[in-house]
């Protein structure tokens, strides 16, 4: 497996006053320089059909 450094940037803004404002923003910027990672719900799905 070759590892790879993703440039994207993350940033969280959460409220201060979480009771009367439940949300919370995720940005984020740039461009992903990796294949998204594989699915993890497979074995889910197997032993749901079995």
């Amino acid at each position: 497996m070759i590892q790879r450094k993703c440039e994207v940037k993350y940033s969280k803004i959460v409220p201060i006053d979480t009771e009367n404002c439940p949300y919370i923003i995720l940005v984020s910027k740039g461009i992903h320089s990796h294949p998204p990672p594989p699915p993890n719900h497979f074995l889910f799905f197997l032993i749901l059909f079995k």
